[in-house]
């Protein structure tokens, strides 16, 4: 990989938000706001509600890694039982990859079947623009749209994916990902997720571990230093949650997510 680009996974655990998307308008928000983060930066979504998606990230190193989990994200939906296949979800990118040049891109034929043809967002006003992409951050005006999206050979580079797997059989053999390697990425999500174990447990690991390293029954008697090395212990032997790490050493997650790993 040292000739490409540095790649790393981002992904939500999507229980923590169940109500994040309720509607096909949220789908489209979700969606066309990925172009905007990609046009300016990612950011937690907050609402009125209380709905928040925590995102985790972490680099891939290693080149037979990046091809499991690069598929991994594009089989989602047929693999939660959808009856879709990935080239035709209309949520995911899966149709942009090891197309012929004359495919038709998905997003361009209306609910009827019709095709219809994209047009730059800059022929729309301010008003449509903030509407379509339920923001107030800008985007390329080329950039191309069609019935209500932002479509997303914009921002993807079909190229580099495209590169990870070189020839389309290579590709179409990683879309047959086996358990095993599939259980190779959901393993590696879980231990940058961190677990969730039950709170009475959880205390007396951190009891017992708080005492073998300061000779304390609890956090509540550590300095703050001392408390960020018990949760970077916690983290490494239990691979706890962040926001348990943050209840049983008494710090706020913000911080913990900056020096604990």
């Amino acid at each position: 990989m040292e000739n490409k680009s540095n790649f790393y996974h981002m992904f939500a655990n999507g229980d923590d938000s169940r109500n994040f998307i309720i509607s096909q308008k949220d789908f489209f928000a979700a969606f066309n706001r990925i172009g905007v983060c990609a046009a300016n930066s990612s950011a937690n979504r907050g609402s009125l509600y209380d709905v928040i998606l925590n995102y985790e990230l972490y680099p891939v190193k290693s080149e037979d890694y990046l091809r499991n989990v690069a598929v991994y994200t594009i089989i989602q939906a047929t693999k939660d039982g959808k009856k879709v296949m990935p080239y035709d979800y209309i949520w995911g990118s899966g149709s942009l990859y090891f197309r012929t040049d004359n495919s038709l891109p998905i997003w361009c034929a209306d609910e009827n079947g019709i095709v219809q043809e994209p047009v730059p967002i800059g022929t729309l006003n301010a008003r449509q623009k903030e509407a379509m992409l339920h923001s107030r951050k800008k985007v390329p005006d080329n950039w191309l749209i069609c019935n209500g999206f932002l479509l997303p050979q914009n921002y993807i580079d079909i190229e580099l994916f495209e590169s990870i797997y070189q020839t389309h059989n290579c590709y179409r053999v990683f879309l047959s990902n086996s358990k095993k390697k599939d259980d190779a990425v959901t393993t590696k999500m879980s231990k940058v997720r961190g677990m969730m174990i039950e709170d009475i447990e959880a205390r007396k690991i951190s009891a017992a571990v708080c005492y073998s390293l300061f000779h304390k029954h609890s956090s509540r008697w550590l300095n703050t230093n001392q408390r960020l090395e018990l949760a970077q212990e916690l983290r490494r032997q239990y691979y706890l949650s962040f926001r348990q790490l943050s209840t049983l050493c008494r710090l706020p997650e913000t911080e913990i997510r900056k020096y604990v790993r």
